[in-house]
């Protein structure tokens, strides 16, 4: 009836659920509140104690590293050498920080300066950037399209039961 796939919506249950557990809420608390009970709670439970970071994710300590190596002058290659990570990991930390920065509506040429990167990379990244975004939203409107068609079909079923009853 949502109009999600079914493990979809365990995803979103999951993450309701992590929310609940991580703000202080028993398990039991955490699954009353979801009026859901699954077998799946015991493998979420595994999670609560987590940050939410990838399993394959760079460690935390290492991202530390390379932003003050970077935040004290060095070239993005130095920093990465410096935390001890691949050099596109570092030109990947370095784009997520640029987009960051523009979704706080920094401006493109101060993102640059700030980070310290040439005029054609930050309008490269801000290309890619505005393309995500545009098909992030055409996605929305997509869905939210879907789901009232659905919600039409449903309410005309409904309607429909309820003429028949008269």
């Amino acid at each position: 009836m949502a109009g999600v796939d079914k493990e979809v919506g365990y995803r979103f249950l999951r993450d309701r659920y992590l929310a609940l557990r991580r703000t202080g809420f028993s398990t039991l608390e955490a699954v009353d509140m979801l009026g859901f009970r699954s077998n799946r709670v015991a493998s979420w439970e595994a999670a609560v104690g987590h940050d939410g970071r990838h399993h394959l994710r760079v460690e935390a300590a290492r991202e530390r590293a390379f932003w003050t190596a970077f935040d004290d002058g060095a070239h993005v290659d130095t920093a990465s050498v410096a935390a001890a990570v691949s050099r596109s990991t570092g030109y990947r930390w370095l784009q997520r920080r640029f987009n960051e920065l523009r979704g706080d509506t920094v401006s493109v040429a101060h993102c640059g300066r700030r980070l310290r990167l040439p005029a054609k990379r930050a309008a490269a990244w801000e290309q890619e950037r505005l393309q995500i975004a545009s098909r992030e939203r055409n996605a929305a409107t997509a869905a939210l399209r879907e789901a009232l068609q659905t919600s039409e079909r449903l309410m005309d079923a409904a309607l429909g039961a309820t003429d028949a009853r008269r």
